[in-house]
């Protein structure tokens, strides 16, 4: 009895751990594609994952445009990943920070793939420090643009691309 009774209290911390861990992450799905999300010191961690071997992104705006959306895009190409810090100039123009004069923000990237499915992880700043970047809060209201693609290079267009409203 005493080991059941035991048993069962490691079962309920277990869950209250679990849901604690659920609750500091945000997530939202669409259009085939996962996006997760929790901020930690000032810094956004996200994972996107989608079942392709393509490449996938985010995106951050205030509205629900393309252009001057700060865009974040990753592959995983022969066991090698990439993900850059990218800026939507127009509808099909999107180029690296650095090309703009701008400084790449992306504090941590990992990407891996395995059975057809891409994950890719990252880290940024909350805070912006020039006018390519997008100051992001806690609890503030943006424009998640969401795409993934067939192909691992970034000029090629995407097979699927969503937008949806969220709260970081």
């Amino acid at each position: 009895m005493k080991v059941l009774l035991a048993g069962c209290m490691v079962f309920v911390i277990q869950i209250k751990m679990m849901n604690q861990y659920q609750a500091s992450k945000k997530m939202v799905t669409k259009g085939g594609m996962t996006v997760r999300w929790k901020v930690e010191d000032e810094i956004l961690i996200v994972t996107m994952i989608a079942q392709t071997s393509g490449w996938l992104a985010i995106g951050f705006n205030h509205s629900d445009q393309l252009a001057g959306t700060n865009l974040l895009m990753g592959a995983v190409e022969q066991g090698f990943y990439r993900v850059e810090d990218r800026f939507i100039v127009a509808p099909g123009n999107h180029k690296a920070m650095t090309e703009l004069g701008a400084r790449d923000q992306i504090l941590h990237r990992h990407g891996k793939e395995r059975n057809g499915e891409t994950v890719i992880e990252f880290a940024i700043p909350l805070q912006a420090t020039d006018d390519f970047h997008l100051s992001l809060q806690e609890g503030g209201e943006y424009f998640l643009l969401m795409a993934y693609s067939l192909e691992d290079d970034f000029e090629h267009h995407s097979i699927m691309r969503t937008s949806t409203k969220i709260k970081l």
